[in-house]
């Protein structure tokens, strides 16, 4: 039994730091995706856009954390990560862990109680402009695909292309009127 306890140690550790690699890694495609971010997610993973964006949060709050030795369970991991939490819980979460302390999501959520008084950082709001997502039927991704576009060929891809395509044109309508396009 201890042997598949410390195997099991090791893979809650491992997915710590492989939710900090996905973010990593969707903060890249999120850079080359301006505007068809979130159609992307859906199409490629199926996932919703607070999906993506808690593992971006992730990334961005612990990229440069050492999971070695740190055994922080997946959703502590979200709940700490949230812009809201003041960041000497992060700290404090870190180091329980590190010094072996296994982070439940109730024991991120008794440090955070611990910290409330702390006022977090304003975080930069993101545009107020949100495109409209595209809606497709929640069947097979081929099949949404093609009931979202019926010409193209099973190319649930084409959507977010098609999107990433509107929203450039958009965002270069509101440059050529003088409006702020920073966001």
């Amino acid at each position: 039994m201890d042997h598949q306890s410390g195997e099991m140690r090791s893979l809650v550790r491992r997915a710590a730091q492989d939710i900090v690699d996905i973010g990593l890694r969707l903060i890249d495609v999120k850079e080359r995706l301006p505007g068809a971010f979130e159609v992307w997610l859906h199409c490629e993973f199926d996932w919703s856009a607070r999906t993506g964006w808690n593992f971006i949060q992730v990334a961005q709050r612990f990229s440069s954390a050492n999971f070695a030795d740190a055994q922080i369970a997946p959703s502590a991991l979200y709940l700490l990560a949230s812009p809201s939490i003041p960041e000497s819980a992060r700290v404090e979460a870190l180091d329980r862990a590190n010094l072996g302390q296994p982070i439940t999501h109730a024991t991120a959520r008794e440090i955070i109680e611990d910290h409330k008084e702390t006022p977090a950082p304003k975080t930069i709001s993101r545009s107020k402009y949100r495109p409209p997502p595209i809606r497709v039927p929640s069947t097979s991704r081929g099949a949404r695909a093609n009931a979202a576009f019926p010409d193209s060929e099973s190319s649930c891809r084409s959507a977010w292309l098609v999107h990433a395509e509107v929203q450039s044109r958009h965002v270069a309508n509101r440059g050529e009127r003088g409006v702020n396009t920073i966001g």
